[in-house]
């Protein structure tokens, strides 16, 4: 019970503090520091340095989905209980033009 009462008193403090900053005027610069221009840069350089080779096996890795059976009551992970997000695949083959739970393996 403590740990629910301090839990409350968070968000107490919390929307306190989110109150108070409401009615105060926010002020930031205009114009970023030098050293964050340059960092900025790098970081997009660094995305920039990838090869053909690179951008095709990127380009070509498939997300796994599994085609949602009628049977199917679970549409949790039994490893994490991560709830599945539900996506339709539009198409002509067979697994296609269905719902499918995204980023999910079934065991064979």
């Amino acid at each position: 019970m403590n740990n629910y009462s301090s839990h409350l008193d968070w968000h107490f403090r919390a929307k306190r503090r989110e109150r108070d900053n409401a009615r105060k005027a926010q002020s930031r610069r205009w114009y970023y520091e030098k050293a964050d221009w340059i960092v900025s840069d790098e970081i997009e350089d660094e995305e920039l340095d990838l090869s053909e080779e690179e951008v095709i096996l990127e380009q070509s890795l498939e997300v796994p989905t599994v085609k949602v059976e009628a049977e199917d009551k679970e549409e949790t992970c039994p490893v994490c209980f991560e709830q599945f997000n539900q996506v339709f695949k539009q198409g002509e083959e067979e697994e296609e033009g269905a719902w499918h739970l995204h980023n999910a393996m079934r065991d064979p």
